[in-house]
Formats: C-alpha cells, structure tokens, sequence
C-alpha cells in the first residue's frame, strides 16, 4: 500500500505515514490544518521506507516499520521520526540523536485498553475460560474440565514495570486481589506502596507471585528476561500475562515450562515474531493468545493518530515534542 507521491510546492515538506492499519489520513490532514504539507500514505517494509521516505521532512510509523541506522542515514531531509504507540525498539534511536533528528511517540494513548486486557487475561486463565470454552465447543457439558481452579481473593499478583500501564493495572486489580506487587528499578518505593502495593525484588516477585503480569518496555535489559532461570523461581500454580512486548520472554523457555509444569498457564497478547507461523506455543488449553490487540479500541486508534501527527507538527512549528524519545527506560 503505498500513497501516491505528488510533485510539491515550494513551501511543502513531506511527511509520510507508515502504517497498514490505516486507510486514510482524514485525522492527520485535520491536524495539519493549514499548514502547507505533502502528506502521504505508505506500507510498512524497509524497501517502502527507503523509496517513499526519501524527501520526507517527518515519518509517523506502526511497531512493525524497521527504522535501524542504516536507513536513517539515507533519508537526508529526516527531522522527526514519530513513533505512532508506546514501544519505539524499532528505531534506533542513538543513530537518530546522532543526526539530530528528533524522535517522539505516544505514550499515553491506550492505557485504559491494555490494562484492562491484561487484567481480561488475567481473570480468564484464573477461572480456566479458555478450558471451558474448548471443552463446551466439543461436546463436553462438564464443570471438572476446568479444575483445579483457585479463588481469586486469596492470590498474590506481581506487576513487572510499574509505569503508565503496570500501575493501571495494579490499581485496577485492586478489588480481585488480597495482595499485590511490583517491582521496577526506576519508579521509587514510595510511588508504589502509594497504591497499597507492596514494592519488591524482581526475584522476590517471582517466588511470592501466583499472577504475574508483564509491562516493561524492551530494553537490552528486559529482553529475555523471563528465561528458565526466571520459571524456575515461580510456583507450578503460577500465571504468566504479558502485554508488554513479546522478546521479554524466552518464548522456548515458556514452552518447556508449561510442558514440564513449572508454571500452570500463559497469557499472550505479544510474540517475539508476528504473526508467529506454525508455533509451539499456539492452541495450547493453557495459553490464552490474542493478536496484539490489547492497545485497541475505536478511541484509542483515533487519540494515537492524532498523537503521532501533532508531534510532527510541533516539530514543523519548531516547537518542542511533547513526548520525546529520551533513553530506552523502564516507563
């Protein structure tokens, strides 16, 4: 899918979009407004970067464009890569800062829906949903398919990554869970016990969790970091949900935990590849998949359009960015 690059005015800089989720830009022409811009509309490989991309002033691009060094160097009119979400490990960002080309994203656009999936995760592995489901589509009528199930209230969550989202879903959980933590190295104890949430070591997580809950972002500390040394502090009751980004997980470690039953079930919103082909890891009645969906709704998709778009225009303003790409943090 690639928009049709029109010969521009003298005044015009060209911004392109990257993005297969989209259509249309009728919300980034209405944040433009008036300011003379060739906006247009391109797909999200390397080979649609590098060919529509090449006069381009901005780009605004999805988690799956690829934005390493290389093809940052050959866009030479490059001032701002706008990242249209939370997670920017697709751009590199220290070759960016090189060329003094500024990088942003948004942040804030879709806490609300992916708290709430993966407390819907959550709730769904602990009452055995998938399970019933299944079992109820084959012919089985049979409240023993779902067993052993534990009661909810008397259940410890662990949150790994209490920033925008980790939190959320702390506070959210609040009335489901007896007692809940988290650990994160960059927000401060205080912060966390102000939620009536207990701050811990990472390892101590592991052990005392019988939920455990993923939202750091991925970093070259993060990645992996769910590994077979990590399912070996858990609980064999232990429930794992991540909605943060799929490397955090060792995803061949996952599969030999629950083959072995160190841990008793998966939720997934993220893989390391997407869409994963033919995976280990797939129709499994202890993993609950969805397809990265968690950051959707029909709000949530218009506030990161308009959020991605108006971070370029700053930049065309010559204004400062909103939500500057710093360093690669636990936030």
């Amino acid at each position: 899918m690639t928009g049709n690059i029109e010969c521009r005015t003298m005044n015009e800089r060209q911004v392109v979009v990257f993005d297969d989720r989209i259509e249309d830009l009728a919300i980034e022409r209405e944040i433009f407004g008036g300011i003379a811009v060739d906006l247009t509309l391109s797909g999200t490989t390397r080979e649609h970067v590098l060919t529509d991309g090449t006069d381009a002033f901005g780009i605004i691009i999805d988690a799956t464009v690829p934005i390493p060094a290389d093809v940052i160097s050959a866009l030479d009119e490059l001032e701002i890569v706008a990242r249209s979400g939370v997670g920017f490990d697709n751009v590199d960002v220290d070759a960016a800062r090189d060329r003094d080309i500024r990088v942003t994203n948004v942040p804030d656009y879709c806490l609300d829906e992916v708290s709430t999936h993966a407390l819907s995760l959550i709730l769904a592995l602990v009452r055995n949903l998938p399970v019933y489901d299944r079992r109820t589509s084959d012919g089985s009528w049979d409240w023993t398919d779902g067993v052993a199930i534990e009661r909810l209230s008397e259940q410890t969550l662990g949150i790994v990554g209490y920033g925008n989202i980790g939190s959320r879903t702390a506070r959210k959980a609040a009335p489901f869970f007896e007692e809940r933590l988290a650990s994160d190295p960059y927000v401060a104890d205080n912060t966390i016990r102000s939620d009536d949430v207990e701050p811990v070591g990472f390892e101590d997580l592991l052990a005392r969790s019988d939920v455990i809950s993923l939202h750091p972002p991925l970093t070259e500390e993060t990645r992996g970091m769910i590994d077979t040394s990590a399912f070996g502090k858990m609980n064999d009751e232990t429930i794992l949900v991540n909605t943060s980004r799929g490397e955090v997980i060792d995803q061949q470690a996952l599969a030999d935990a629950l083959d072995q039953g160190t841990i008793a079930a998966a939720g997934l919103d993220v893989m390391a590849a997407e869409p994963p082909e033919n995976h280990q890891l797939l129709a499994r009645n202890d993993v609950l998949v969805t397809p990265h969906a968690a950051w959707y709704s029909n709000q949530s998709l218009v506030d990161l359009r308009r959020g991605a778009a108006r971070e370029v225009k700053r930049t065309l303003e010559d204004e400062p960015p909103k939500h500057p790409v710093e360093e690669q943090e636990w936030i």
